[in-house]
């Protein structure tokens, strides 16, 4: 995805159409993109912890980690409205674009 909206912006700027929103959404998406493949990470591998502890022999720990999981899943949920809110706005500018084109044929 991130190849092709970066190739999109580079060859619309190339034809000299004017695309600085496209190009700055496209960069501020891919940054989103990269924050929530990590955040997603973090949270697999918590969970992963918390599925692993014997919560009957390990309940405070059990608890503990369970806490982190909850908050590391909101920050992800965070993430995904944030990534849906980009890619309105980078759609936005697509149909700009799109309009740019229609105007000069």
């Amino acid at each position: 995805m991130s190849k092709l909206m970066t190739a999109l912006g580079s060859r619309a700027a190339y034809n000299s159409y004017n695309v600085p929103d496209l190009v700055g959404a496209t960069n501020l998406t891919q940054s989103l993109r990269q924050r929530f493949a990590d955040d997603y990470t973090d949270y697999e591998i918590a969970l992963q912890r918390l599925i692993d502890i014997d919560c009957v022999a390990n309940p405070q720990n059990f608890y503990r980690t369970l806490v982190d999981v909850r908050v590391k899943r909101a920050v992800v949920a965070a993430d995904v409205s944030d990534l849906e809110g980009q890619l309105d706005i980078f759609s936005r500018a697509m149909l700009d674009l799109q309009e740019q084109m229609k105007a000069r044929r």
